[in-house]
This record gives structure tokens, sequence and C-alpha cells, in this order.
């Protein structure tokens, strides 16, 4: 998967890195997909679109394995070995990231009232899609359908916590943005 779509997370990271007004475009075959228009983010705003690449990554690099193994029963071994190179994948990810987003913006970020309204509506949005994940998975393994293995229980469970990662940092990007 990596070498496939190295072109493609270099171009990410390229678009995220410079300070450009420009339309950055990906061509795989004869297809151009409009990946991100750069205008000149915040500090504040590329650390939450750091939470969204990540969520991206994670999505792309991980789900495909626990959704192949849905439908079985999981060895703990195996599960613990995942969650290992998953820890590891994210340390180094977020400092990564991180000591770019410092080595590029060398001021401090000031709290205000205004990224004080923003954080708590975004983590009240995340709060209530957390509680109706969780009556959705109560509901769901309540009617017995087909979580008789865990690797379908595992699998639904990062479905519902990456989505709701997703949605919450998307609005805070949203509400950064429009304010």
């Amino acid at each position: 998967w990596w070498t496939e779509n190295s072109a493609f997370i270099t171009a990410v990271w390229s678009i995220y890195l410079r300070d450009i007004q420009t339309w950055a475009t990906y061509s795989k075959g004869n297809s151009e997909i409009i990946i991100l228009s750069l205008m000149k983010f915040s500090k504040r705003e590329r650390s939450i679109l750091i939470e969204i690449i990540f969520a991206v990554l994670f999505s792309l690099i991980y789900m495909p394995f626990f959704y192949e193994h849905r439908l079985n029963s999981m060895d703990m071994a195996h599960v613990s070995s995942k969650a290992i190179q998953i820890t590891v994948f994210a340390i180094i990810y977020f400092s990564a990231a991180y000591a770019l987003l410092e080595l590029s913006f060398k001021q401090k970020m000031i709290q205000d009232e205004r990224d004080d309204m923003i954080n708590s509506k975004s983590y009240k949005l995340g709060y209530v899609l957390y509680e109706l994940s969780l009556f959705v998975f109560i509901g769901v393994l309540l009617t017995g359908s087909s979580f008789n293995k865990n690797g379908a229980i595992l699998f639904f469970v990062l479905v519902l916590l990456l989505i709701v990662s997703f949605i919450k940092s998307l609005f805070q990007l949203y509400l950064y943005r429009t304010s």
C-alpha cells in the first residue's frame, strides 16, 4: 500500500507544510483528484489537520486488516501485536507532525475565549456522537446480529471511534475557518 500511494502521501504532506494559495492535484491514471485548497492555515488549524490526516491514514493502513478479520475470532496475541504496531505508528506520526508544526510556527498559540467556545462546541458534539455510537453498539449487541465473533465487535468499535473522531475534528476545523 505504501509504495503504491507514496506519491499521494508526499503530495498531502508537501501541501500541508507549504503556505501557498493554490490548488494541488494528484492524478492517478487519467483522473485528477483535487486534494486541498490551502489557504493560510493557523497553527491551531494545522494541529487539527494533523488529527484529521491521522484518522485518514489509520483507516487506510490499519482498517483493511480489521475488515478482513471481522468475521473471524481473533487471537489476542495477534491483536496485541497489531495494537503495538498502531501505538508505535501513532507515536512516530504525532511526534514528527507536531515537531514539524513547531518548526514551521515559532510563535506560541494563545488561548482566548473564541478558542474555548470552539473547543467546547466540538467536544460537546464529540461527546454526543460517542453517546449515540454507544447506544448503537449496545443495540446491535442486544439484537444479537452477526456479532458472535470478537473480530466483528472490534471492527465495529474501531469504525465508530474513527467516525466520531473524524467528524469532531472536521467540525472543529470548520468552526475555526468560519469564525
